[in-house]
């Protein structure tokens, strides 16, 4: 039989153990259960985003044109193609060969015309240095009136009546005739043509033609 002193050992030796065993228990437990909290499942992980590679920009083959070109256009981007060549505007001024043998000249492409007049052709003649212009006119009892000026507006040559066959409102065939002098050539003369207003007698309705006879 087991004295009293050795059943006293043999029991501290049995609660020792078994405390040593619980306390290993809890620790192992107490660990396990926080791995198992702040553990999350695999399949409930988030999955992670990627972006996904951006593709170049496709880089033109050599010799092939780009959107919106057509092929042989040559011009460059922010240029523009030069216009194409205008036709010139007449000039305001008739010049003719006013001291040279005689002629005609249209005064179509002039575009001599308002409301009373509408000159159409000039005629000069060497020999008699004279100067004609043919037109229409619309006048009040078809009558109307012409002088020449020169570049300083000075009269040079006085004012002459002009008749036509009808009066306004009916366009009338008219002439006007004045004579060059020698000291014209070369020079710039203001053609006037006008009617008188018959209220007043005051000059309405002008038309100035330049010529220059050379």
């Amino acid at each position: 039989m087991m004295s009293k002193k050795q059943a006293g050992i043999a029991a501290s030796l049995v609660l020792a153990a078994a405390l040593g065993a619980g306390v290993t228990w809890w620790v192992l437990s107490g660990d396990t259960a926080d791995k198992q909290v702040n553990a999350k499942p695999v399949n409930q992980q988030e999955p992670v985003k990627q972006n996904p590679p951006q593709a170049e920009p496709a880089k033109p083959e050599p010799g092939k044109p780009t959107d919106g070109a057509k092929p042989g256009d040559s011009t460059k981007p922010g240029s523009s193609k030069p216009d194409s060549p205008s036709t010139p505007a007449p000039s305001d001024v008739v010049s003719f060969k006013g001291f040279t043998g005689s002629g005609t000249l249209s005064l179509s492409t002039y575009k001599l015309a308002n409301e009373a007049f509408q000159l159409e052709r000039l005629d000069w003649n060497e020999s008699n240095k004279g100067v004609v212009i043919y037109g229409k006119m619309r006048a009040f009892e078809g009558v109307g009136a012409m002088r020449v000026r020169d570049e300083n507006k000075i009269i040079v040559e006085p004012e002459v009546t002009i008749r036509a066959k009808e009066g306004a409102p009916a366009w009338s065939d008219i002439q006007a005739t004045f004579t060059l002098d020698p000291a014209y050539k070369g020079k710039t003369l203001l053609v006037e043509f006008y009617t008188h207003s018959p209220n007043d007698g005051a000059i309405v309705n002008r038309l100035t033609m330049k010529i220059k006879p050379e």
